[in-house]
């Protein structure tokens, strides 16, 4: 499961796997969160974008990071959603 920042990667990784991963506004996914239901191996990531310093080298470490971690999922998983939008409504 991989997205922006804040877009409901874990509630809906919740959602599908039901599971009970903290979720929320005040609730964010550090890294990547693996979980393992009925043979099926879910991976929420902290999404990309997330605010950082104002400074050359944070923002290049926090892009390196979101590119190496939805390579991760994408060379490790056998579907891959990409969440775009907030969609706590629709399910």
């Amino acid at each position: 499961m991989t997205g922006e920042f804040g877009v409901g990667k874990t509630y809906i990784t919740n959602k599908l796997a039901k599971t009970g991963l903290l979720s929320g506004e005040t609730v964010h996914t550090l890294g990547i969160s693996i979980y393992l239901k009925n043979g099926v191996l879910f991976i929420d990531t902290a999404g990309s974008g997330n605010p950082v310093p104002n400074n050359a080298k944070a923002i290049l470490d926090r892009r390196l990071t979101d590119f190496y971690i939805e390579e991760v999922v994408k060379d490790t998983a056998q579907s891959h959603i990409h969440v775009v939008n907030r969609m706590n409504n629709l399910i």
